[in-house]
C-alpha cells in the first residue's frame, strides 16, 4: 500500500504544478485578450470559452489534490468527541459512502464523455472536442475515488490514529 501512496502523491505533486501552469496561462490569455481588445481593437473570440475549460479542470482535478491531502472542508465537531476507534469507524464510513457517491458520477460521467466522443461535438468559438472538458472532470472524479480508497484502506489497517501520515 506504501508504494501505491507513494505514486498517488507524486502525481498530486505534479498535478497541483500541471494546473498552476494552467492557471498562469490562463491569466496570459485573459491579459492577450484585454490587450487586443483596447489597444488593436479585436478580440481573441475562443478566450473567453478557453479559461472556462481550464477552470473546469482547475476546480476538478483541484479537488482531487484536496481530497488526497484532507484538506476539504468538513464538519467534523461531532466526530472529534467520538474515542478513537468510533472516530475511526466513522471516518472509514465516511470514506465508504464517498467511494459510492464518486462511483456513481464516475459511471455517469464516463457514459457522457462517451456520448460526446461518438458525436464528434466540439466546442462553439475554439473547436475544442468536448469529450476533453468533460474528460477532466471525470478524471478529477476518478482521482478523488482512489483518494478516498487508499484514506478508508490506510484507515482499516493503521493501529493508531498517530500511524496515519
Amino acid at each position: 500500500m506504501t508504494g501505491v501512496r507513494q505514486l498517488l502523491s507524486s502525481c498530486m505533486m505534479w498535478l497541483e504544478r500541471i494546473l498552476g501552469a494552467i492557471l498562469i496561462a490562463s491569466i496570459a490569455l485573459n491579459f492577450g485578450n484585454v490587450v487586443a481588445r483596447y489597444v488593436f481593437g479585436t478580440a481573441l473570440m475562443s478566450a473567453d470559452e478557453i479559461q472556462i475549460f481550464a477552470l473546469v479542470a482547475i476546480t476538478f482535478l483541484g479537488a482531487a489534490i484536496v481530497t488526497w491531502r484532507g484538506q476539504h472542508l468538513r464538519m467534523d465537531v461531532m466526530t472529534s468527541l467520538l474515542a478513537g476507534p468510533i472516530a475511526r469507524g466513522v471516518r472509514v464510513a465516511e470514506s465508504v459512502v464517498g467511494v459510492i457517491v464518486v462511483g456513481f458520477v464516475c459511471i455517469q460521467s464516463w457514459r457522457y464523455v462517451v456520448k460526446v466522443w461518438n458525436l464528434e461535438q466540439v466546442s462553439d468559438m475554439a473547436s475544442i472536442p468536448m469529450w476533453i472538458p468533460h474528460g477532466l472532470l471525470l478524471l478529477g472524479f476518478v482521482l478523488i475515488g482512489l483518494s478516498l480508497v487508499a484514506k478508508a484502506l490506510t484507515l482499516v489497517r493503521v493501529r493508531s490514529e498517530a500511524d496515519i501520515a
